[in-house]
């Protein structure tokens, strides 16, 4: 997987956000040998209390012109099965679910597709209305077949706290409102993400509202909010991946913060793609926890259309631009920048050739490391390590003689304090 180390150009200010759902389909069953008997969906949904069971829905999908054909509703269509670490299982009667070759069945949320859950077998197809549609579906790769005992499903394996955590496998027995055979849910992280596409734009423009790439390429906009459910600071690592036709890249790790207990940490982005970029549908997936092991993980597709002759008139690389990040929540001794902790001055001259010089302070003695970073995220400078006493400025100098012209982020790491600044060397 190719890396690119992308910093975070970020402004502290205050929001407020919802937390999401962690519910998947984990296991189902549509066909058998001889006429078909106890088809079946099973979801498993984690904090009933918090996330109703009636604002859940499960929608049945004829992958032959991509329409939902049945719509089961989770808290009146469903048994209630086992309760395992505060996750519910649901068992739900899906008697007429069709035998492929494709169909589909997705899970939504006060009517919006749960990220991921438009799930299908015996191939893809995309939904024409629904929650799921427009969605591409993602085929679970295994499947049931006309000599499939009764008695047997297709059902997620494996250990973990979220969809992602599991493999599909089978057919084997079923087990409908429990764990699955050799599948162990595990306490949830107290962490939820939320990542959600907000526009897109092409030629580098500021956006347009629509959802796909132009072939010259442009940009995607997206807002990603990590919120800390538990009783104590969650230190993580934040970073992005993008999937799609021959493009698997990681964008981070961004910054490593501390989300106070009850609080939240949120980013709005600018994400470039290249016009070079191959068209079709492409997964963009946010994560938090100890790069690169996630620990919570949201995710949205966006698609581009194919390049051709005006590819080489917009951006030539995947980038991120104008990024910011927000803090709210009840107050903690985290790493977090705290309102009034810190001073950077802008660079100046900015564009510089072949030097300039900045500012900073902190309002604490403490240890500070500031460093010139490229654009792929490789140190190319040290440019202060060492005490600084509080209140006292230092003048930091940017010598960029044996660098090449491009754009560098100033990066400033403290023990109370992180920040960016942005220049440019013009040669």
């Amino acid at each position: 997987m190719q890396r690119y180390y992308l910093l975070l150009l970020a402004f502290l200010t205050f929001s407020v956000t919802a937390q999401a759902q962690n519910a998947w389909i984990n296991e189902f069953h549509y066909d058998n040998d001889g006429a078909d008997a106890g088809e079946f969906v099973e979801v498993v949904i984690q904090d009933t209390t918090t996330n109703l069971p009636s604002d859940f829905q499960i929608d049945l999908y004829n992958g032959s012109g991509g329409a939902s054909y049945d719509v089961i509703n989770v808290d009146t269509d469903c048994t209630v099965g086992d309760n395992v670490a505060d996750y519910v299982f649901f068992n739900c009667a899906a008697l007429g679910l069709q035998n492929g070759a494709p169909d589909g069945v997705a899970i939504s949320y006060q009517g919006t597709l749960i990220s991921g859950q438009f799930l299908s077998y015996e191939g893809t197809f995309t939904a024409t209305n629904g929650p799921a549609n427009g969605v591409l579906s993602t085929d679970v790769g295994i499947s049931e077949v006309s000599t499939t005992p009764i008695g047997e499903s297709l059902q997620l394996t494996g250990t973990g706290a979220g969809y992602d955590d599991f493999t599909w496998s089978g057919p084997i027995a079923e087990t409908p409102g429990a764990e699955n055979t050799g599948q162990a849910i595990e306490e949830g992280s107290d962490l939820v993400v939320t990542c959600t596409f907000t526009g897109s734009g092409g030629g580098g423009s500021l956006g347009g509202g629509g959802s796909d790439i132009p072939p010259e390429g442009g940009r995607y906009f997206y807002d990603f909010v990590v919120t800390n459910n538990g009783t104590s600071p969650a230190t993580v690592d934040v970073w992005m991946d993008v999937d799609g036709p021959g493009t698997d890249l990681t964008f981070g790790p961004y910054t490593t913060r501390t989300v106070s207990p009850g609080g939240s940490l949120s980013h709005s982005y600018k994400k470039g793609v290249p016009g070079p970029a191959q068209g079709g549908t492409y997964t963009h997936t946010c994560h938090v926890g100890t790069f690169d092991v996630s620990e919570a993980s949201d995710s949205f597709t966006w698609t581009k259309d194919p390049p051709n002759a005006v590819s080489d008139l917009g951006p030539q690389a995947w980038n991120n631009a104008d990024d910011f990040a927000t803090e709210s929540g009840p107050a903690a001794n985290t790493v977090a920048n705290t309102p009034g902790s810190h001073l950077v001055e802008a660079a100046y001259p900015n564009p510089f050739n072949p030097e300039a010089t900045f500012r900073f302070s902190a309002t604490e003695q403490q240890n500070v490391r500031a460093e010139l970073v490229d654009v792929l995220g490789r140190v190319v400078a040290t440019l202060f390590d060492g005490n600084v006493e509080a209140g006292a400025f230092q003048t930091i100098r940017i010598d960029g003689s044996n660098l090449p012209s491009g754009s560098y982020v100033i990066r400033i790491v403290g023990e109370t304090f992180a920040d960016a600044r942005s220049v440019t060397l013009l040669k």
